[in-house]
């Protein structure tokens, strides 16, 4: 199921580009620049290729995770949140997208808040698991390094904590896979993704990569 042309996805997704800093780059956070959004587009796409048939328009995820995080690093200057500000953005820059088509890009952006439950729909399910999807990285390098960011940005906290605050959060994401995430994945891949933030998390503890 797709509802736009890949030239369009490539298009609006490169708009994107503009209101994020780059990995390095004087006012960049550690952990939410442009790298972070493509590794969002990455998992959203892999995860709309494994979902069940008929169940998210790939071609809008991929835009939605392009676009759910920009201007983050900047001042919420009167929005309520960071992703409130991001939809408002895509609405003002992709004025190609029907009203149909914005408002499913901007639910599933407004969806990446966690503490938001339940989501709108497939693909703000889809983008939520797309967007914390280091937690199931194949790679446990690739966890730990995108990890070690996060940290970085919440201000250095003790390793200690660091794995604490990461274990709780893991059981909570994956409690809530075991609900969401079967509404999009069949059952045996939902399970695999569950199983590979478990083992992420149990190196972690062990004192892998530290």
């Amino acid at each position: 199921m797709s509802e736009l042309a890949a030239s369009q996805v490539a298009t609006y997704c490169s708009r994107a580009q503009a209101f994020y800093t780059q990995q390095g780059e004087q006012g960049a956070l550690p952990y939410h620049h442009w790298g972070h959004a493509l590794d969002v587009c990455k998992n959203a796409k892999e995860l709309a290729e494994k979902a069940i048939e008929g169940t998210v328009d790939a071609s809008l995820l991929e835009v939605a995770a392009a676009w759910h995080d920009a201007a983050y690093h900047e001042p919420l200057a009167g929005y309520s949140s960071k992703e409130e500000r991001s939809a408002a953005l895509v609405e003002q820059y992709l004025v190609e997208l029907t009203s149909a088509q914005l408002q499913r890009v901007q639910r599933a952006i407004i969806d990446t808040t966690v503490s938001l439950h339940p989501k709108s729909g497939p693909e703000g399910i889809a983008l939520h698991f797309a967007d914390i999807g280091y937690l199931a990285s194949l790679e446990y390098s690739s966890f730990y390094e995108r990890l070690a960011a996060m940290r970085a940005e919440w201000g250095g906290p003790s390793w200690q904590e660091t794995v604490k605050r990461t274990e709780t959060f893991a059981q909570q994401v994956m409690a809530e896979a075991a609900i969401d995430l079967v509404q999009v994945l069949p059952a045996s891949e939902a399970h695999a993704w569950i199983e590979r933030v478990k083992r992420n998390v149990q190196n972690l503890a062990a004192g892998k990569g530290k």
